[in-house]
């Protein structure tokens, strides 16, 4: 059986394109900075960026034009400060205008759950009734038979 490894630039060319929907999630020292400098040297543009806590390393992509939404759960990074590239982006549109959609935690797992499943949506019970759907498109009410229980469905993330 042939080894799927490759170099990271192979990688990134053959699986990261323009306009597409991706996560490079981690923590500390289990950020994956090599793969987001990658995409920064070979200059994707328009991309749909999740994470849960964006920090430095959507920063850094934000600041070199790569992406055209951000979509997350907790926008900061106390230990650092500022996201100042975040920030330019959505109030001075520098380097480009970013569109910005937010969600609990338990609102994105949910989605990065629907994904991996193949599944349209994530039933939130959690969120219902919360700030989100109010500035989040990706929630749908779904009606019951008693007004007891109040269901929400939430789109999956997107798999490109």
């Amino acid at each position: 059986m042939s080894s799927k490894l490759l170099p990271m630039r192979a990688a990134i060319a053959k699986y990261v394109h323009d306009g597409m929907t991706l996560a490079v999630e981690g923590f500390t020292s289990g950020i994956a900075f090599a793969a987001a400098h990658e995409i920064i040297r070979q200059q994707r543009r328009g991309l749909t960026l999740c994470r849960l806590t964006p920090d430095l390393v959507y920063d850094q992509m934000i600041a070199a034009g790569c992406a055209r939404k951000l979509v997350f759960s907790y926008l900061g990074n106390p230990g650092v400060g500022s996201l100042h590239a975040i920030r330019r982006a959505v109030e001075h549109g520098v380097p480009n205008a970013l569109e910005l959609e937010e969600y609990s935690h338990f609102g994105m797992l949910g989605r990065y759950s629907a994904g991996a499943a193949r599944l349209p949506f994530f039933r939130c019970v959690l969120i219902a009734g919360r700030i989100y759907p109010k500035s989040t498109r990706a929630f749908n009410l779904l009606r019951t038979r008693t007004a007891a229980v109040r269901l929400q469905l939430c789109r999956r993330s997107t798999r490109t």
